[in-house]
Order: C-alpha cells, then sequence, then structure tokens
C-alpha cells in the first residue's frame, strides 16, 4: 500500500470513490481545486496504482497552525483493512510537516465513531452545523 498527494490524473477515481455510497457533495472541480489550492491537503491510497482511497481536508486560512479533514473514503471492497486509520494518520504526518498542531474533523455524526475510537480523535464540542 502507498500513500500520496494526489495529482490531476487522480481526479476522476476519487469523484467516482465519492459516488459509492450515493454521495453528492463533491464534483470533479471540488477534487481539481483541492489539488491545486497549497492549503488544501489531498491525499490517495494506492494499492497495485490503483486508487482505493482518499483524504481530504486544508489548512485553516485564519489559524495555520489547525486543520480540518473534510472526508476520507475507502473503496467498499478495501474497507476492514485500516486504510481509512492509515490515512487519517498520513493526512496527520502532511498537517504537521505543515506546521499543523491541531486536526479537527468536519465529519458526518456516522463516522464518528470511526473518528473516536479508530483515529483517537477526541469529542471537542467546538464545532455545530
Amino acid at each position: 500500500m502507498k500513500f500520496r498527494i494526489a495529482s490531476i490524473e487522480d481526479v476522476d477515481r476519487c469523484f467516482q470513490l465519492s459516488k459509492e455510497e450515493n454521495v453528492t457533495y463533491w464534483t470533479k472541480e471540488d477534487f481539481t481545486n483541492g489539488i491545486k489550492n497549497t492549503s488544501a491537503i489531498l491525499l490517495v491510497a494506492e494499492v497495485d496504482s490503483f486508487i482505493v482511497g482518499y483524504i481530504s481536508g486544508y489548512i485553516v486560512p485564519t489559524k495555520y497552525d489547525e486543520a480540518m479533514i473534510h472526508e476520507s473514503k475507502v473503496d467498499l471492497k478495501f474497507r476492514g483493512q485500516k486504510l481509512g486509520t492509515k490515512l487519517v494518520d498520513e493526512f496527520c504526518k502532511e498537517a504537521c510537516k505543515k506546521g499543523v498542531k491541531t486536526i479537527y474533523a468536519l465529519i458526518d455524526s456516522k463516522v464518528r465513531p470511526f473518528y473516536i475510537d479508530s483515529c483517537n480523535f477526541k469529542e471537542t464540542g467546538n464545532w455545530i452545523e
């Protein structure tokens, strides 16, 4: 398994993964913007050069020592192999390289257990939607 920063060539596959569970929030343009924006972090996970997951987020533009995870997605066929946890770890490493000290996750409540139990995030109550 290999993790790397996403490139423009990865947009179609990331978009396809986002659609796997009928998610309609992301567009191809969103992925393209995430790759081009220096404040964004978009990483992909590959198995045998095939993208099986991604994670996207950004460094907070008003607080450069904070980052926000927007979404992590793993191909349905590759779930249960700790790939999502590894993607979150890689995102955190990349963010820390850029000076980030605190990482938040802006997530749907159904994946809350994943971030708390598997990734060791703590609920802070800082965000309300």
